[in-house]
């Protein structure tokens, strides 16, 4: 049965409907908080640094009330991947300015090579864990609110704001439901004798289990895509420029502090 649990092999996009001191936030504030911290572990360049920004995630759980090995659990998926370049790191490093531990023809294994690929191994997973409490702070409804209000000014260059929002939402909408009709068509292959499950065959005969997927998974695709777009014609979407939100967001002091410490978290990363 497990093998059909799709939704639940997902890494990230789960939101967690907490009452958390970080769900209470103006969900512009979370998701500008959370572009500052991913943007300070990507371009740090220090490891006290990044080691900063990972104590900051852990802070980061606490104040969101989410356990920190339901994150953890994500990094599963991608350890070969972290694995991998890592000691693509190791093989192709130029750079060798300090002790050589193991030498071997070409292939030569010094501290700089074990430092590098450290980071790069802290940086992955600082990443990963950001990316996933993000997901468990902000909503799909969440993030759509927060663009449109940040990406509002930029309707006075007439760039069409609404529809790229709307774009966003059917995308974040459509992934969850992308799976659960995979899901669908793989229980009713299975109840028809198809060979189903991660105990069937090879690697290669697994990956031959999901061509059946594809045809009638694009099929049950355009045909959802094709009565959202009746849908909304029949709604007269598009027929007036300027759209109000049933929700209005109102900044407060506390919005207004978490943004600051954030910032100065960032700050923080980046310069250590």
């Amino acid at each position: 049965m497990n093998d059909f649990e799709l939704m639940r092999s997902l890494p990230t996009g789960q939101y967690l409907p907490l009452d958390s001191p970080i769900h209470r936030l103006d969900p512009r504030i979370r998701l500008l908080c959370s572009l500052c911290l991913i943007s300070a572990a990507i371009f740090s360049t220090q490891l006290w640094g990044l080691v900063a920004g990972f104590f900051i995630l852990l802070l980061g759980f606490k104040l969101a009330r989410v356990p920190f090995a339901l994150g953890l659990k994500s990094l599963l998926v991608s350890i070969p991947f972290i694995l991998l370049l890592a000691l693509m790191q190791i093989v192709f490093n130029p750079y060798v300015d300090r002790g050589i531990l193991f030498s071997l023809g070409p292939l030569v294994l010094s501290w700089t090579d074990l430092y590098i690929a450290g980071l790069l191994i802290l940086r992955f997973v600082v990443l990963m864990m950001l990316l996933n409490l993000t997901s468990f702070v902000l909503s799909a409804s969440d993030i759509t609110v927060a663009l449109q209000s940040l990406l509002s000014p930029l309707a006075a260059l007439r760039i069409p704001v609404n529809d790229l929002i709307q774009i966003i939402q059917v995308t974040l909408r459509y992934l969850p439901l992308l799976t659960q009709t995979a899901e669908r068509i793989a229980r009713a292959q299975a109840s028809r004798g198809a060979a189903w499950g991660a105990s069937q065959g090879s690697l290669i005969q697994r990956a031959r289990q999901i061509i059946p997927l594809l045809i009638p998974l694009l099929t049950i695709s355009l045909r959802r895509a094709e009565n959202l777009a009746l849908a909304m014609d029949a709604r007269a979407y598009g027929i007036h420029p300027q759209r109000t939100c049933r929700k209005v967001l109102t900044l407060k002091i506390k919005d207004a502090a978490a943004l600051v410490l954030s910032i100065a978290a960032s700050l923080a990363i980046l310069i250590l």
